[in-house]
């Protein structure tokens, strides 16, 4: 991810798209939102998703900046460490994941809503000819 806490998550969906492992802060809401989905649509996967998300150490830990940066650091290195050593295995996970989630992205999405303004359209149409207007 490209900052420590990032609302959006297009980089992460992108990731995503492209089939490859993905790991963001638990601050973003990409990890938001797949801990959400995953939960709602596939508890099975908990652990896949679990391996997308590191947990970003508290801001007041040890009260300095430098002590702060460490500990995140190690936090990414251990996140880091299984993608590196075992990355077929991060891929499927993945491709898990994204089978799953493969009706939530944006073109799906943007079509599902093209589809809908057409029934609201065809219904407004209906309604209209019917109180003669």
């Amino acid at each position: 991810m490209p900052s420590r806490e990032e609302g959006f998550g297009l980089v992460a969906l992108e990731t995503l798209e492209a089939n490859r492992p993905i790991i963001a802060t638990n601050r973003s809401g990409f990890a938001e939102w797949l801990m959400r989905e995953v939960e709602e649509r596939a508890p099975h996967l908990r652990h896949a998703a679990d391996n997308c998300v590191f947990t970003v150490p508290d801001r007041k830990i040890r009260g300095n900046k430098m002590a702060l940066l460490s500990a995140c650091a190690d936090s990414l290195a251990a996140r880091l460490r299984p993608l590196i050593l075992n990355y077929p295995a991060c891929v499927e996970n993945v491709r898990q994941l994204r089978e799953v989630l493969r009706p939530l992205n944006w073109t799906y999405r943007a079509s599902e809503f093209v589809d809908r303004l057409s029934s609201v359209d065809r219904a407004s149409r209906i309604t209209s000819t019917h109180h003669g207007r």
